[in-house]
């Protein structure tokens, strides 16, 4: 039998066409499902957030975000605003009679694994409001993966529309490796940072030049995972190596890596912060979230948790560097500081503070912090205090054990003890007017 000269020639374009309408459909299929995340979407940074030109990245406009918590799998849903905020839409120019607060941070600030109902940001303007006659909003200005580096650029880029009475920079101790992975985006004039845009939106400018199959999302998905099997293998260097997920931490050791210039960096940073805030006529205060590596042992000791943020299983790092880091900072530039963590110390079960899977707040940590939060604030920053709902208990009245917790929830005891003493603040009291012996302390990083 004589074979048809055209068979192969129509098998081989038959196979072409095959491949062609298949790699057509998976194309349209990553399309289709990237639209879908636009509009509902599980919680993954790489999902909820969108780059950015001028703060690197930020938390996409007007979606829903549901997730599930990590400890307990109950599904938790929450919405971003117009401007990429948690939370509910803001009036712009504030209204009379508002006092406004703005919180920024990171994913410490953001919690998108809790309740809107039970984050520090709610609970704050819940505690605040009881003591004030104006209309307390406390908004919610937290980021993945943001430092102060980028929660100077959000303010100034977009926040300060909102005119903030208040700004508080809720520094998570990784903070200063985010600000240092993106450092070398940001744009800048003389010392001052100007922009940040994400490397994507950079090499897009090229794009012309790119070959058609790098503007596949197939390609862009395959590459994405070929680097994660690559480097799924850890290093013992990358738990000091600021670069590494796995170094992140580092500087909290005992026997921390010589990051002095980035720390330096990022204090820098954060008195930059405050000098915004003052031009503005608005006050800032820095508050310090304390890692759970540095509360208990035992605290985010879920399945890898620990090993993915280069900490050692049972490692409880006991150095009050960090903290007295900040401190000495704060005073040295007359900043107010809130360093809640030997109240965190003082609990019972400090742990439970904490979520098992995840190393961010429990339901019972940010009601902690929110009150040491809410208690600093209305001893420490001129505002509308005193005079709010129910105010026949007084001031101390509203964060003692009568608004705590139901008796048994984890942390409970911690919080009824946090009342109006002033363990936890610092001192703002400028330099020149202490004694000898606390600016001597001061210079040795002491806390006072």
């Amino acid at each position: 039998m004589v074979r048809s000269p055209l068979r192969f020639p129509k098998h081989l374009v038959f196979a072409i066409s095959l491949l062609g309408l298949s790699i057509c459909g998976v194309e349209f299929g990553l399309h289709l499902h990237d639209a879908c995340l636009l509009t509902t979407s599980s919680y993954s940074e790489r999902n909820a957030c969108a780059p950015s030109w001028t703060v690197h990245h930020l938390l996409k406009p007007d979606v829903r975000i549901t997730t599930a918590d990590p400890d307990t799998g109950t599904q938790i849903s929450w919405r971003t605003n117009s401007l990429g905020l948690r939370g509910p839409e803001y009036d712009i120019p504030k209204p009379v009679g508002v006092y406004r607060i703005v919180c920024l941070g990171d994913d410490s600030t953001l919690a998108p694994e809790t309740a809107s109902g039970e984050t520090f940001c709610t609970r704050l303007q819940e505690l605040l409001a009881t003591v004030s006659p104006a209309r307390i909003e406390v908004i919610n200005a937290g980021c993945p993966q943001y430092g102060p580096l980028l929660s100077l650029l959000l303010l100034k880029h977009s926040l300060l529309a909102l005119s903030p009475d208040l700004v508080i920079c809720n520094f998570d101790m990784s903070d200063v490796a985010d600000d240092h992975r993106c450092r070398r985006s940001v744009r800048m004039n003389g010392a001052q940072p100007l922009y940040c845009p994400h490397p994507d939106l950079e090499r897009q400018r090229n794009s012309a030049e790119k070959l058609w199959v790098e503007r596949l999302l197939m390609w862009q998905h395959a590459k994405h995972g070929v680097k994660y099997v690559l480097g799924g293998e850890d290093r013992p260097e990358d738990n000091r190596d600021i670069d590494a997920p796995q170094g992140t931490y580092a500087w909290l050791r005992d026997d921390p890596p010589d990051w002095s210039v980035y720390i330096g960096q990022t204090l820098e940073t954060i008195g930059q912060l405050s000098r915004v805030c003052r031009q503005t006529s608005g006050k800032f205060v820095l508050a310090v979230i304390p890692a759970p590596f540095q509360i208990s042992d035992d605290a985010s000791a879920g399945p890898g948790v620990r090993t993915r943020a280069g900490v050692e299983e049972h490692q409880h790092y006991k150095s009050r560097v960090p903290f007295d880091t900040l401190s000495a900072y704060a005073r040295k530039k007359t900043i107010r500081i809130c360093d809640p963590s030997t109240i965190f110390l003082r609990a019972k079960q400090p742990e439970r503070l904490y979520r098992r899977n995840v190393a961010h707040f429990s339901a019972s940590g940010h009601e902690l912090y929110a009150r040491v939060l809410a208690r600093f604030v209305v001893q420490t920053v001129p505002g509308p205090w005193g005079s709010g709902q129910n105010r026949a208990n007084g001031v101390e009245g509203r964060f003692s054990a009568t608004d705590s917790p139901k008796s048994g929830e984890p942390g409970s005891s911690a919080i009824r003890k946090t009342g109006f003493n002033r363990v936890g603040t610092a001192d703002t009291t400028p330099e020149g007017n202490r004694p000898a012996e606390t600016r001597a302390a001061a210079g040795r990083g002491e806390v006072q």
